[in-house]
């Protein structure tokens, strides 16, 4: 293959990137572009790590190669202003041809179904049958497909075998066996960290209630004695030295809810499990392969008289095409390759986790990367009783109010009583107002 790129970016360290980097592509699609001849120059825009930024970088070469009438610049960045940008983007129209979206934005973005193209339009380009329809219902609004949900995304917990094994402890499959053995942990070394707390109170009620936070219209389900039930609950835990306290948090990874995974402390196995979205596997994983250590997801733990394992499922991503494109054709061709073409489902490989295309699947597994955890991502996830949240539960407004009230009890600047209240009252504002929009 001839490559052509002009300022092929590379990534430098690890960790995210705190600025806005452009990849620029080559010159020059067999599929010509507008069909005129002309170059096809289509952006692109994602946000992780650097181990998605380099897979994603090989995806674009790759493609460019193959199509040399197109060219994709890359927009990548970190995960920590993600909405604010994609936010003005949206809002003055200057979004990328392609670009990668949260679960919550495809409502937030497109409340009528008409701010993204519809991609059923272009289902003769786009490989769609690949997809559980059910599945495909994240990115539908009214009858129109306003987003591809790229890969499901489970809550689950991933933990370092190789510190329990050193320690001699079994892994639990109950709450309150984590409690028991974190009594063997050092000190300020903890069986469990959950980057967004928010999820590890959500988990506890749905496991509860049998319930979601909020209804299908965005009607809240919790009361505000559930959410100091909640609350309670885990600050019992963290008591107990089962997460670590939001103080130890702060003070060795900040205060975003980012990726653990190249910190030195889960690196050093005192942070030795994750409460974490199944899609982010691959770089924790990696790490601990790099360290000699081991990777593996333990049984889901269970409140005593769970009504349901009570986890949290979403699509990980989504890809909305811009309506402002010049080239539609050109960028939902571009897109096809990403998520169904042998080589380019390769190139990206597990760094947006396990994919929900099957023949993207069929060919990782023939590749030989769903070896190992990420094929253990896959069985576990088809087993794991999850239950689908409303689009804007994942509001940044929703989840710095519960860390910030938490944070306050934690830091001994408020009761816990005071905090739920907070959260209670606070989270049915920003929910009546989100449901409006």
């Amino acid at each position: 293959m001839k490559k052509n790129r002009k300022n092929l970016l590379k990534i430098l360290g690890l960790g995210f990137l705190s600025i806005l980097l452009i990849a620029c592509g080559a010159n020059d699609t067999t599929n010509d572009g507008d069909g005129t001849g002309e170059t096809a120059d289509i952006r692109f825009s994602w946000w992780g790590n650097s181990d998605r930024h380099e897979a994603t970088l090989e995806a674009i070469n790759i493609y460019e190669d193959n199509n040399p009438d197109v060219t994709v610049e890359g927009e990548y960045s970190g995960f920590g202003d993600i909405e604010e940008r994609i936010t003005t983007q949206v809002s003055g129209g200057t979004e990328p041809d392609l670009t990668t979206i949260l679960y919550s934005m495809v409502s937030q973005y497109s409340p009528e179904g008409e701010r993204f193209v519809n991609l059923e339009d272009y289902s003769d380009i786009i490989d769609l049958s690949q997809y559980d329809e059910q599945f495909l219902e994240f990115g539908y609004i009214d009858d129109s497909l306003q987003a591809l949900p790229y890969g499901e995304n489970s809550l689950v917990v991933a933990l370092n075998k190789s510190v329990f094994d050193e320690l001699g402890v079994e892994i639990p499959d109950t709450w309150e066996g984590y409690k028991e053995i974190a009594q063997e942990f050092p000190e300020d070394s903890y069986p469990l960290v959950s980057p967004t707390t928010r999820f590890a109170a959500t988990v506890y009620l749905q496991q509860k209630t049998g319930m979601t936070e909020f209804d299908d219209e965005g009607n809240m389900n919790y009361t505000e004695e559930d959410y100091l039930d909640a609350m309670t609950w885990y600050l019992d835990l963290v008591d107990a030295g089962v997460f670590a306290s939001r103080q130890s948090y702060l003070e060795n990874v900040g205060s975003d809810p980012e990726s653990i995974a190249q910190n030195p402390k889960f690196i050093e196995g005192e942070y030795a499990g994750v409460l974490e979205w199944s899609g982010g596997l691959q770089s924790y994983a990696a790490t601990l392969e790099e360290e000699g250590q081991e990777l593996v997801l333990a049984p889901f733990p269970t409140i005593e008289d769970a009504v349901t394992e009570g986890s949290i499922s979403k699509p990980s991503l989504l890809f909305a095409v811009s309506p402002n494109s010049t080239y539609p054709e050109a960028t939902i061709e571009f897109m096809e390759f990403l998520v169904n073409d042998p080589e380019g489902v390769r190139a990206m490989g597990l760094t947006r986790g396990v994919p929900a295309s099957e023949k993207a699947i069929e060919i990782l597994e023939e590749d030989g990367q769903l070896e190992g955890i990420h094929g253990e991502v896959i069985e576990y996830t088809n087993n794991l009783e999850t239950l689908n949240q409303t689009p804007f539960y994942e509001d940044a407004s929703l989840t710095n109010l519960y860390q910030t009230q938490l944070e306050r009890v934690e830091l001994g600047q408020a009761s816990v009583e005071e905090a739920a209240a907070q959260v209670y009252t606070q989270t049915q504002q920003i929910a009546e107002n989100l449901a409006s929009e």
